[in-house]
């Protein structure tokens, strides 16, 4: 009877040791799976050629870039164009297709109903994505690095973004 007893604790013993090792593997497994990845950082050097004026914002997430952030889609890498840049034309489908309807070119005054999207072109293609920021300044993730805003809607330089082509809003 005594042994019947110490057999059925040492089976139950080891049927929460086994459960409890299940458990801590599969916190530590979606812990993992789903742990975003800090941005990576610019020095000052680096981020003076990309922009005129600048101002560090927060360190963000690499899983998050300039369009994802643009259009509040949250901590995803949102480029459906693969490794090419979108055309003016690609990137507004993609835009109205989020619910953008109002765009005006750079080059046309006047402010838009709604919290404005940026896009801007370099050799021809959409390079990057921002928002509009207090006082018709902008914010932006800068790819897998920080988030920076600029008292400017075009601060870019030619040697990463390029310059404002167009505005957009809801």
């Amino acid at each position: 009877m005594i042994l019947r007893e110490k057999m059925k604790s040492k089976s139950k013993r080891n049927m929460i040791l086994s459960f409890v090792l299940a458990l801590m593997l599969t916190l530590s497994v979606s812990t993992s799976v789903f742990a975003l990845t800090p941005s990576n950082t610019t020095s000052t050097a680096q981020r003076n050629k990309i922009a005129k004026n600048w101002t560090y914002r927060s360190r963000g997430y690499a899983e998050q870039n300039c369009l994802s952030y643009a259009i509040g889609k949250g901590n995803v890498w949102t480029w459906p164009w693969g490794a090419s840049n979108p055309t003016k034309a690609q990137s507004q489908t993609y835009l109205k297709k989020q619910g953008y309807t109002k765009f005006m070119n750079a080059n046309v005054a006047g402010p838009l109903p709604k919290t404005e999207v940026y896009a801007y072109v370099l050799n021809s293609g959409i390079t990057h994505f921002a928002k509009q920021y207090s006082g018709g300044g902008s914010i932006a993730k800068w790819g897998s690095c920080e988030k920076f805003s600029s008292n400017s809607a075009n601060p870019y330089t030619n040697y990463v973004y390029g310059k404002l082509s167009y505005r957009c809003c809801k």
